[in-house]
């Protein structure tokens, strides 16, 4: 649920991934790209937007063995807004939203921006809560008590990130947040296409860690009770 083309800073194209994605075996897979503010090396503009939505539907015509979730990973802003309007995020199939750019805040303005991200009915995951990179940082200071709190009331799931230089919630953040009855999202973050089952590998390890179950986890689960998860989230606003 979580993966990159080359509409943003991934190399391989959404054909590419979305075969390597099927050759994996999987019944789904959604796309989401960078939005503008997300210091990447390139962004999914939002004149862009309409072009990448009909490449999708062109895909689906051609790969009818998996469904195509069209999906952006949209940054929290410091100022706490999102970088997407709503009415171009509820476009999107799924939306996951990022805190990239600590800004220099402290703690509590963090978790602000947080909790603003999760109450937003348009946003279904956190992805990399801490952002941390490990090895080198350890991430955003938050009130993680909160945040879980916060993502289990609204329906918003939280995830186990696969790249590398995240592997974010690591094995004890995510013990604390399926403890605390949160919905968690296991993905690659992948951005090229033979990273694809590696990166996988590495989010079901760091799960593992934590104690997490394939019960506690949204993309276990057949893609109609993914888009009733979105969709739940939507319906209460």
């Amino acid at each position: 649920l979580h993966m990159h083309s080359t509409r943003s800073d991934g190399r391989d194209s959404l054909e590419t991934m979305v075969d390597t994605a099927q050759r994996l075996g999987y019944e789904y897979v959604a796309i989401t790209d960078h939005s503008p503010s997300a210091g990447s090396s390139r962004t999914l503009s939002r004149k862009d937007i309409a072009a990448q939505r009909a490449e999708v539907a062109s895909l689906r015509a051609t790969h009818p063995r998996i469904a195509i979730l069209h999906g952006v990973e949209v940054d929290i802003l410091p100022d706490g807004r999102l970088d997407f309007d709503d009415e171009t995020l509820s476009a999107f199939d799924i939306v996951l939203a990022s805190l990239h750019d600590a800004a220099g805040q402290k703690r509590q303005r963090l978790t602000e921006r947080y909790l603003g991200a999760v109450a937003h009915p348009c946003v279904n995951v956190i992805t990399h809560p801490a952002n941390r990179t490990p090895g080198g940082s350890a991430g955003h200071d938050v009130d993680f008590d909160q945040v879980f709190a916060a993502a289990r009331a609204t329906g918003t799931a939280l995830e186990i990130d696969g790249a590398p230089g995240h592997l974010d919630m690591d094995g004890a953040l995510a013990r604390r947040a399926a403890a605390a009855g949160v919905t968690i999202v296991v993905s690659s973050d992948c951005h090229y296409a033979g990273a694809l089952g590696r990166q996988m590998r590495f989010a079901i390890a760091t799960a593992r860690r934590g104690w997490v179950e394939p019960r506690h986890i949204l993309n276990t689960r057949p893609l109609d009770e993914v888009r009733h998860f979105i969709a739940q989230k939507r319906d209460r606003h």
